[in-house]
């Protein structure tokens, strides 16, 4: 839930309001007097409202308000802001609090001179010691002061809620209707939804004023003629133009001005009557005030809709800044901590799981060893066999490896095994296999992609959404058995087994010795008879390689 401190300031005193969601509560008031700041910063002592903790807004509603329109040349976006500061240096060379504003639907009334130019909105407190001693004092207590703003500007947000049109007078009471310490009327003109002109008037009724109602709506009526004459006067209301007036009032004074209006006919004014405590529960306040008036609601909407400060100064945000940064690092160390236990939390998954695998082969090693003892313990072949039980886990884990790679010997020994029983004659002494993927021509050095595609290419590789081939390879040690000394005939044997293994287009055979060197004979009797080849002596031995490429 969304809730803020708001102080509102008018000419006879200061109030302070906690706005939540759904309520508005009053928390105190002091007189706008010399007195008044002196007892705030006393009040501040033991309020709710904590050094630099509890940002707090100040709602600025003076007479002394001062509006002026004004046109610009349209620039930048960059160049607005320096252009708008120097046209209000010009304007009010010595006044602290003002501010300035583009309205950007200006150009549907038609007033300006260049359809280049843009037209401002100068707004100034004329009597800044009105505000200065109540912001010193929150500065004082070290209070976060989020900025200072004027009412009527923040009426343009409740435009949205009524159906107004082009022109619109709307009017509404600044504090308790009728109070002792004097009531007034706040009358803001608006052209197309933005603030154009406002005045303050002073209701001078007395409440103990016999028909205090029919007073209250010829007030009401006097008034709206004044306006009317103002406006057309500075030209701001063309006179072919209706002027629309937006009452908020109680229910009594509604009915009241309504009686009037069908009493008196209103030439070029339309009246639209609003119940205040019904306007205010359609926006959103289910508990309200035993007083109601149309300022409080500006008051809710700087908590409800945050809005750039319109008197702020850099001063006076200092500790707001503060607080914000504050939040910001906060915001910040929460972040990195969360990311910290994401990191510690998947180290922690990625450790278990590799304990978990350790566990499994170690269980598939145990197994194994106790089926090799059971064998062996069967068939006295094996007694006198020696093992090493890490022999048997490697042999596990490389069997592991191949089957994710889905690598077996098998496919590349059914081709060789399926020729070999047409030669009986050869026999097999070693083999031995070797298998590894063919790298693709991107993943080599040289190529033109980036380290991030290489490693992105690796990935998918890895994963199975792209097929590898893989380069298989046989070597074949065997010999010619029975050999009866005749070493070409075993020569052509071995040639025709050779034969038979090329019709397989797959299949690339490299030939490393055979049984007859037919170049170089007597390197063949070097070979077999030799003294460095004793255990090939008197033998046709042969050795081939074996390259079979598979998908």
């Amino acid at each position: 839930m969304k809730t803020g401190i708001v102080f509102y300031l008018t000419d006879h005193q200061m109030m302070v309001y906690q706005v939540t969601k759904t309520e508005l509560i009053e928390l105190q008031r002091f007189s706008a007097t010399e007195e008044g700041p002196d007892r705030l910063k006393k009040w501040l002592l033991g309020s709710p409202i904590q050094p630099l903790l509890t940002p707090v807004s100040l709602l600025v509603d003076v007479s002394q308000e001062e509006y002026d329109l004004g046109s610009v040349p349209k620039v930048r976006s960059h160049h607005q802001k320096t252009l708008l500061q120097n046209r209000l240096r010009r304007k009010y060379p010595n006044l602290p609090y003002t501010f300035a504003k583009i309205q950007k639907q200006a150009k549907k009334t038609g007033r300006l001179k260049h359809s280049s130019d843009e037209q401002i909105l100068l707004t100034a407190l004329q009597k800044p010691e009105q505000v200065s001693p109540w912001v010193k004092c929150l500065l004082k207590r070290q209070i976060a002061i989020q900025g200072i703003y004027s009412a009527p500007l923040l009426g343009e947000l409740l435009l949205k809620s009524i159906k107004s049109c082009h022109y619109c007078l709307v009017i509404g009471h600044v504090e308790q209707p009728f109070s002792t310490s004097g009531d007034a009327l706040r009358q803001s003109f608006f052209q197309n939804g933005e603030l154009v002109s406002s005045r303050l008037t002073a209701l001078n009724i007395p409440p103990d004023a016999d028909s205090i109602h029919e007073q209250y709506a010829s007030h009401i009526a006097s008034q709206v003629q004044l306006t009317l004459n103002f406006l057309r006067g500075k030209s701001l209301l063309p006179v072919e133009q209706t002027l629309n007036v937006v009452l908020f009032s109680d229910q009594k004074h509604l009915q009241a001005m309504q009686s009037y209006l069908n009493q008196h006919t209103q030439t070029k004014i339309h009246y639209q009557l609003w119940d205040i405590q019904s306007f205010m529960r359609a926006q959103g306040l289910k508990k309200l005030l035993p007083y109601h008036h149309l300022s409080l609601l500006n008051a809710c909407q700087i908590i409800w809709q945050p809005q750039v400060s319109h008197y702020g100064q850099a001063g006076d945000s200092f500790f707001f800044r503060h607080l914000r940064m504050r939040r910001g690092l906060q915001l910040a160390g929460i972040g990195i901590f969360l990311v910290a236990i994401v990191i510690t939390a998947f180290s922690i998954y990625n450790t278990w799981s590799l304990k978990q695998q350790s566990l499994i082969t170690e269980q598939k090693t145990v197994a194994l060893t106790q089926d090799f003892q059971i064998m062996r313990d069967r068939q006295k072949v094996f007694l006198d066999t020696h093992y090493d039980p890490r022999h048997i886990k490697n042999a596990v884990e490389v069997a592991e490896a191949l089957r994710k790679r889905n690598s077996t010997p098998v496919s590349s020994l059914q081709w060789p095994g399926m020729q070999l029983k047409d030669f009986p004659t050869l026999k097999l002494i070693n083999i031995q296999w070797k298998v590894e993927d063919i790298l693709n021509p991107l993943m080599k050095k040289g190529s033109n992609i980036s380290n991030f595609e290489k490693k992105l290419l690796a990935n998918r590789m890895k994963k199975g959404l792209i097929k590898v081939k893989q380069k298989q390879t046989l070597q074949l040690n065997g010999e010619i058995f029975p050999f009866n000394g005749d070493r070409g005939l075993a020569h052509r044997q071995v040639l025709s087994f050779i034969t038979r293994l090329r019709e397989n287009s797959d299949v690339q055979v490299i030939e490393h010795n055979m049984p007859l060197n037919i170049r170089d004979p007597d390197k063949t009797l070097r070979e077999s008879f030799g003294k460095n080849n004793i255990a090939n002596y008197g033998k046709a031995v042969f050795e081939l390689e074996l390259i079979i490429s598979l998908e």
